[in-house]
């Protein structure tokens, strides 16, 4: 009764948004070819350089529609886009319905769908794109026991629909159910727990169906003002038809936060061990371990400076050991932000990767630079409207020690926002 009280009676709220924009992205390597001489005998390699330019041009236009009552709430939102190498159309429901104080239940959905075209033929990638649909629906409640206690329920179903499936591109069904847990322990911990089964179906490939279970148990807390500790363990199992396949995953994270008044420290150390039913030589069981260690200064209020070193490292449990590496990495960035007006992000990470029983026909040594930029500029603000510039641009260059491995990956984005 609430609900259709809501939708009759309470008034309806618009909003909209408007923008056009481009990516660019860029990827240079190394191709090696072999032939036989006239003889027949002797092996010939040959090298050439190779760049591949994707650029691609895009607008949108938005219309999100939202309504709110006493006990529920509606939300709506539609985005229909045209980019030089598709037209898409997106749409996502939200309701809400508050029962009573103590218990809330939600249902939602969300479809898009993609049609490639190639009006512009010299801009448009589409050899591998896929004319497809997908639709994703979420029940979910939550329900507060106490002040400091509360758990919670949901079930999401997801359906993939290509107009032409085959072996890479293939219809299926993914079904989700959850359930978590949040205790307050007062104002500054808390436990969390959550457990989560899903199960997928592809028709047209029942290799690729698969059943997971997965859990996972945190907990947070703040030692008075200037120390943090948080910690998770979670474990999953995924099973498919074929035991190569099939896998057990356990990741264990703790992070420490240390502020004083001059900096801040944080480290975060993230440990993950993946076995195989069956080692192959595709699959080998692994242990992977990452550790950063994160300084934190801020020189002004409106800006923040981080910088601070990492190390990562991969051992084989059973299976090959080629694919065991060593990285070092030194990380720097800074963000910019004025409330309502400007927000600017860069951030560096150079390091070296090294694999010491390497076969070196698939992989060799090499340096890194990771760089990612982020901005987003409010131009204009006032009732009429507000015109917004938002870039990123992420720049991954690789060094190897043999040099036909050598990659250089460049994806940059340019949009500008009108909402009214």
């Amino acid at each position: 009764m609430d609900v259709a009280i809501l939708l009759l009676v309470s008034g309806l709220s618009f909003d909209s948004e408007f923008g056009i924009g481009g990516d660019y992205s860029t990827q240079a390597y190394r191709l090696l070819s072999y032939e036989y001489d006239s003889t027949g005998y002797e092996i010939i390699e040959t090298e050439r350089e190779t760049l591949d330019l994707e650029p691609a041009g895009r607008t949108f236009l938005t219309v999100n529609m939202n309504t709110r009552g006493r006990s529920a709430s509606f939300d709506a939102s539609n985005t229909f886009s045209f980019t030089t190498s598709s037209w898409r159309n997106s749409l996502s429901l939200d309701l809400e319905q508050k029962l009573n104080p103590d218990l809330v239940l939600r249902a939602a959905g969300s479809s898009e769908g993609r049609i490639y075209h190639t009006i512009f033929p010299s801009l448009a990638d589409t050899f591998y794109a896929r004319d497809h649909l997908n639709n994703q629906a979420r029940l979910e409640s939550e329900w507060s026991l106490t002040d400091r206690f509360r758990i919670g329920l949901q079930d999401q179903a997801e359906y993939q629909l290509y107009a032409r499936p085959d072996s890479f591109n293939y219809n299926y069904i993914l079904n989700q159910l959850r359930a978590d847990a949040l205790w307050e322990l007062g104002i500054l911990s808390s436990v969390d727990a959550e457990y989560s089964w899903s199960r997928r179906w592809v028709t047209s490939d029942p290799g690729q169906d698969y059943t997971e279970h997965s859990g996972r148990l945190g907990a947070d807390h703040l030692f008075g003002t200037d120390f943090s500790l948080s910690v998770s363990e979670e474990i999953s199992r995924r099973a498919y038809p074929d035991p190569d396949r099939s896998y057990w995953e356990q990741n264990s994270d703790i992070g420490i936060g240390f502020d004083t008044d001059a900096f801040d420290v944080g480290v975060e150390n993230e440990a993950g061990w993946t076995w195989y039913d069956s080692v192959t030589d595709v699959y080998s069981s692994m242990f992977e371990n990452s550790t950063e260690l994160e300084f934190e200064v801020q020189p002004w209020t409106a800006l923040t400076v981080r910088f601070g070193p990492g190390y990562e490292f991969g051992n084989t449990i059973a299976g090959s050991s080629e694919d065991e590496y060593r990285e070092w990495s030194g990380l720097v960035g800074m963000d910019i932000f004025i409330l309502d007006r400007f927000l600017a992000s860069a951030e560096d990470r150079i390091g070296r990767r090294r694999y010491p029983h390497a076969d070196t026909t698939f992989q060799s040594d090499f340096l890194f630079n990771e760089l990612t930029l982020f901005m987003n500029w409010t131009l204009l603000s006032g009732s009429p409207g507000s015109l917004g510039l938002e870039a990123m641009a992420s720049i991954l260059p690789e060094w190897h020690a043999r040099s036909n491995d050598n990659f250089t990956l460049g994806i940059y984005t340019l949009e500008l926002k009108y909402g009214f």
